[in-house]
């Protein structure tokens, strides 16, 4: 059976490719960002994908990370472009309540479910301060339309 976890990381970019705050586009890297990189960014980090199939159906449990981040190089220190950048992710994920806009080619999402958002320390180095907030993520798909 096909692993749908590199699916729904494509399905992640696709969506995330529309996002901005303030009017300016959020980069959305997979796995690490480059080095240098300023001012709001995501990195997607899908985890290790778990069968659980049953008796009735085949169902696959993917977890994603996303890590939000808001790299100030000077001025005042602010939590809030962080967050608004994390509330901005997830109404582009949950544009009502109960439905998801992620569209995996192959197989249907049965459940998607915010798992919570963790507020990092700041971290100061030189004259950078990254704001962090890590959103999990997890996702049970099943074959099929």
């Amino acid at each position: 059976m096909t692993d749908p976890g590199p699916l729904l990381q494509t399905a992640y970019i696709n969506l995330l490719a529309n996002l901005t705050l303030d009017s300016v586009a959020v980069p959305v890297w997979s796995g690490q960002a480059p080095n240098g990189q300023t001012g709001n960014y995501v990195i997607l980090q899908r985890g290790e994908t778990l069968n659980r199939a049953d008796k009735t159906a085949p169902n696959d449990f993917v977890p994603i990370t996303l890590d939000c981040v808001t790299r100030l190089r000077s001025g005042v220190i602010s939590d809030i472009p962080c967050d608004a950048l994390v509330a901005a992710i997830q109404n582009l994920l949950f544009p009502a309540f109960g439905q998801c806009a992620l569209v995996v080619p192959g197989y249907t999402i049965w459940r998607s479910r915010l798992e919570g958002v963790r507020p990092l320390p700041n971290q100061t180095t030189g004259t950078d301060t990254l704001v962090r907030r890590i959103i999990r993520l997890s996702h049970q798909l099943t074959p099929g339309n």
